[in-house]
């Protein structure tokens, strides 16, 4: 098997975007088949869209292109929309709208996170003045960090 390296391909811009990038997933784009991809080569791809509402359409378009048959659709995600229903259950509606997402570090992992970023700055800052005083006293950075 050889390495392909890396391909970009375009459409034109009056083109409908998703129903392109659907025949052209059928037709065996991106792996490259010498045909249609088998049912689990289709499977097995991920197809990235911007909404939730784009991934919808994207399954109805590989529906209709399918000739209303069954068939093992790729995995198409959204990526710029947050799902309604929240991890225990509750919907945006019922928490008021706000959303209660967990944090992405714990705060002790943050603390040590920035302990790094702040003592780096302070190596190449060494000519400013609270770069020296968190040299004279590197409890400094702690508390910096925990600010």
């Amino acid at each position: 098997m050889m390495a392909r390296g890396k391909q970009v391909f375009t459409m034109a811009p009056s083109q409908p975007f998703l129903e392109v990038l659907a025949k052209a997933v059928l037709d065996g784009f991106p792996g490259g088949h010498a045909g249609q991809p088998s049912p689990l080569d289709l499977a097995r791809c991920t197809i990235l869209l911007p909404t939730r509402r784009a991934a919808r359409e994207m399954e109805r378009i590989f529906f209709r292109l399918s000739g209303g048959q069954g068939v093992l659709l790729p995995r198409i995600r959204p990526i710029g929309d947050i799902d309604e229903t929240l991890f225990d259950g509750e919907t945006l509606a019922e928490t008021g709208g706000g959303v209660l997402l967990p944090d992405a570090i714990s705060p002790i992992g943050r603390e040590f996170i920035l302990i790094g970023l702040i003592e780096q700055w302070a190596s190449e800052n060494s000519q400013t003045r609270l770069a020296g005083e968190i040299a004279a006293a590197p409890r400094q950075t702690l508390n910096l960090a925990a600010s």
